[in-house]
């Protein structure tokens, strides 16, 4: 089979996948809104596709990435990299639904997305099926989700501004702070660490413990909020410092080193839900 035969047939698996993930998500939140709001399930509908239609040409984009840890590509899809590119097909139908007010179904579509979240990255060690697709993605998704979910609970008023505001710092500096390592230090390989997972289960039970207590119709705010309101921007803030002292010691250890046998030195980078380490690999 050629280079191309190859990345036909993986190109293909993705989109029927990822679109079979999608038409599913979408029959069961069908019934959330059938028959009096149809029309607002279709709109949902279209506005997910599109988001899907630009994650596809994003993964395509990216067959590359579809390769094991030492380089051999792979050309079909493993069931961990199937996981990821479920958890990109939820985020959408997930964001629409908390947004209309269907909160109970929100917390079982978040707490299926951590799950997952949890779940690819087990069995890809698992089954010694990593691939660099799913290093690099699987934080995107976590990105992806976490800027979703927390725009529209800030939407809906269920999170303070200032919160709000120290998460879009947290990807603002993860954005800029790629550039410059980019730029003045070497390419960068983006890779989950324990620091950011441990924030990424505080939040993600934090969220869990918002939407609960919003679709109990308990008065949660002044109580509740008023400790679990800090505590995240807390927990956000340090991811940012951490991103800072990490990004200062790359910048101190200099450019990569040219000509080595192993290629140039990649840094991995903090992607807001995952610590930045630096790791060598081939360039």
């Amino acid at each position: 089979m050629t280079t191309f035969e190859k990345n036909r047939t993986l190109a293909a698996a993705i989109v029927r996948f990822s679109v079979l993930c999608h038409a599913a998500l979408l029959v069961l939140i069908l019934g959330l809104y059938a028959p009096r709001e149809s029309a607002r399930w279709l709109e949902i509908a279209g506005y997910s596709t599109a988001a899907l239609a630009l994650l596809l040409a994003l993964f395509l984009r990216n067959l590359g990435l579809f390769r094991t840890a030492g380089g051999a590509a792979v050309t079909a899809l493993g069931t961990a990299n199937k996981l990821t590119l479920l958890r990109f097909s939820m985020v959408a139908p997930m964001a629409f639904v908390i947004a209309d007010g269907h909160l109970a179904a929100g917390v079982v579509l978040y707490a299926a997305s951590g799950i997952t979240d949890v779940a690819d990255g087990y069995i890809a060690r698992r089954r010694r099926d990593e691939t660099q697709f799913g290093v690099m993605m699987d934080p995107v998704a976590d990105i992806l989700t976490t800027a979703g979910v927390f725009g529209v609970l800030f939407a809906r008023g269920l999170v303070p501004w200032w919160v709000a505001a120290v998460l879009l710092a947290r990807y603002a500096s993860l954005g800029l702070g790629s550039l410059l390592l980019t730029l003045f230090v070497g390419p960068i390989a983006y890779k989950a660490t324990i620091t950011g997972k441990i924030v990424g289960v505080l939040q993600a039970a934090a969220v869990i413990l918002i939407l609960t207590l919003t679709a109990a119709k308990v008065e949660w705010q002044e109580r509740v909020g008023t400790y679990l309101f800090p505590f995240l921007a807390l927990i956000f803030a340090w991811v940012i410092v951490s991103k800072l002292v990490i990004a200062a010691r790359h910048i101190r250890g200099g450019p990569s080193h040219v000509g080595s046998q192993r290629g140039p030195d990649r840094f991995s980078a903090d992607t807001g839900d995952a610590d930045a380490q630096p790791r060598r690999g081939d360039g």
